[in-house]
């Protein structure tokens, strides 16, 4: 049900957040998790913030997910935000 696939977003966001704060923020790291989210049907948004040394310190992470049953005529955009830091 729609619980599952909450929950399944939710443990797909806490993964990516992990491999880009493991990477240190490398930017093909990023770019690859972006195209691995995208091939499991989410859109994944990374915005990158830096300090005033121009040091990404910390990146904004949203997964987004189109639910759809058009049985039911539903269709809605899950959204899930987390702080890879």
């Amino acid at each position: 049900g729609l619980g599952d696939v909450y929950k399944r977003q939710k443990e797909y966001k806490a993964d990516v957040i992990a491999e880009i704060e493991n990477s240190d923020f490398n930017r093909d790291v990023i770019s690859s998790c972006i195209s691995q989210a995208q091939s499991a049907g989410y859109t994944l948004t990374v915005t990158p913030s830096a300090n005033a040394d121009g040091e990404t310190v910390s990146a904004d992470v949203i997964l987004s997910y189109d639910y759809k049953m058009p049985v039911f005529g539903i269709e809605k955009t899950h959204m899930t935000r987390g702080i890879a830091r």
